[in-house]
């Protein structure tokens, strides 16, 4: 149930948890793939609103932001309404800059460059910077070849 584990995700977010549960959910990718699961079942207002819980509010480390900034621009991107696709390469354009190795900020928007946006030529340096990245991850090199953008 992601609504269930969304709501607990953001109840985890309101206590003082020792620093091995943000790196564990961090690893798991757990929170994006619960909001990944809510926009799949129509709720996107509220898959944000958990990827938006499990943001940095300070000026502390904001590495763990990068993936949750690529996932919502992702999430805001595959609605494939203009506005929001643009929202979410605002957002991707963001989660690179938090971390320009991320590799999930740099295949998303790769694919939101090329596909979405029709701008292949900007969507070039995504896909170099994922292609020099050690051992990225399956699932993003399958979304990059299926998109015609990484070859091999």
């Amino acid at each position: 149930d992601h609504a269930g584990a969304a709501a607990d995700l953001m109840a985890l977010d309101g206590l003082e948890a020792p620093p091995i549960v943000d790196d564990l959910l961090l690893a798991s990718r757990l929170r994006e793939r619960i909001a990944g699961g809510l926009a799949d079942a129509g709720e996107l207002l509220a898959a944000l609103e958990l990827l938006d819980s499990g943001l940095d509010p300070g000026d502390g480390d904001r590495g763990g932001d990068a993936a949750l900034l690529a996932e919502r621009g992702w999430l805001l991107a595959a609605t494939r309404v203009p506005e929001l696709v643009e929202r979410g390469l605002t957002g991707l354009d963001e989660a690179v800059a938090v971390d320009p190795a991320d590799p999930h900020a740099r295949a998303y928007r790769a694919v939101v460059l090329a596909v979405l946006a029709d701008r292949p030529e900007d969507a070039a340096g995504d896909v170099a910077a994922f292609a020099s990245l050690d051992d990225p991850p399956t699932d993003l090199v399958d979304l990059l070849r299926t998109a015609g953008l990484l070859v091999g």
